[in-house]
């Protein structure tokens, strides 16, 4: 029970000293206000900038859904097909490349790691690849 008479008698210091303990509750508000200010709209800005999937194979893989989102997909073109399989097992990595509505262009470069790499891996076998 000694680290409990050690707890109340810090609580009851911390309720004695009204200084000490307007600091305790006001600066993490504080803090709160100042950083929400300050950042606050970083996030509402980020999350409604739009894109749209570059469809480089001319084909109909890429479609809308809705705005800002696509569904996507590999040609099925034989010669197409069989070098995106192959570069899908064999590069660690797959690109997306994308075109903004403003026209500017970006490749988002997606590294596969050991899990990616497994499911990839089940994938072709349930496809019989």
């Amino acid at each position: 029970m000694r680290w409990l008479d050690i707890g109340l008698k810090d609580v009851r210091v911390t309720l004695r000293d009204r200084g000490a303990l307007g600091i305790l509750l006001g600066m993490p508000m504080l803090l709160i206000v100042i950083l929400g200010s300050a950042l606050g709209n970083i996030s509402s800005n980020v999350s409604k900038i739009p894109v749209a999937i570059v469809n480089e194979d001319k084909g109909d893989v890429g479609a809308k859904v809705t705005d800002g989102f696509f569904l996507v997909g590999l040609s099925n073109v034989d010669s197409e097909r069989t070098r995106n399989l192959q570069l899908l097992k064999e590069r660690s990595w797959f690109d997306v490349p994308l075109v903004y509505t403003n026209q500017r262009r970006a490749i988002i470069a997606i590294e596969k790691g050991a899990p990616g790499e497994r499911a990839f891996n089940e994938a072709f076998a349930a496809w019989g690849e």
